[in-house]
């Protein structure tokens, strides 16, 4: 969506002062999760503990999964400003509803039925494919068929959101690392929507 590839400037702007920045990222395993987690931590949409540990190996539920996105849709990052009590539309999100219920209002998330959202289970590879293929606007001419309609969006050649990703399965929970690279990739794969060009 547009706010979305807008959003990318200021990843590409945030991109020249890493080398300013410190963060952790724990284990040497997590080379490949540097740049991606340095980057979404640099514009405030990845953010670490107070020692700068950005937490990398550590699982992401499906909430915190909607925070980074409406971070990185919005360019909103300052959390607070997500953080409302309950959720209008599920029955299930005593916090960050206004982040969630943002999300749902533009046809992101739907939910596991029933006014149920499972505000606290950790979100699976598959889920998170879902999440950004949506954001990236490629379900607004026609729906498509879950996991597999998603997944083989995500992993086409434009889109490529899988990138430097561990193997894993699509049921496979999420760690934060995982999440950073997905989205970092999301910034930078082809959108389903077409762009138009604002006058000057």
């Amino acid at each position: 969506m547009r706010n979305f590839k807008r959003f990318l400037s200021l990843c590409l702007a945030a991109l020249t002062v890493l080398s300013a920045c410190v963060f952790s990222v724990g284990a040497a395993d997590k080379a490949d999760y540097r740049d991606a987690a340095a980057s979404l931590a640099a514009i405030g949409v990845l953010k670490g503990d107070e020692n700068g540990d950005l937490m990398l190996d550590k699982s992401v539920t499906r909430y915190q999964a909607a925070l980074f996105f409406v971070q990185a849709i919005t360019g909103k990052t300052d959390s607070s400003v997500w953080n409302a009590d309950k959720s209008a539309i599920f029955t299930d999100v005593p916090e960050y509803g206004t982040a969630i219920d943002y999300l749902a209002n533009l046809g992101l998330i739907v939910g596991r039925g029933n006014g149920i959202y499972g505000y606290n289970d950790t979100i699976t590879y598959q889920e998170m494919l879902t999440l950004a293929v949506r954001a990236l606007g490629y379900e607004k001419e026609e729906a498509l068929q879950y996991p597999f309609g998603f997944i083989e969006t995500a992993e086409g050649e434009d889109v490529a959101l899988n990138e430097g990703l561990r193997e894993m399965s699509y049921t496979d929970a999420l760690t934060r690392g995982d999440v950073a690279i997905l989205l970092y990739n999301a910034f930078f794969a082809k959108t389903g929507v077409a762009v138009v060009e604002e006058n000057e």
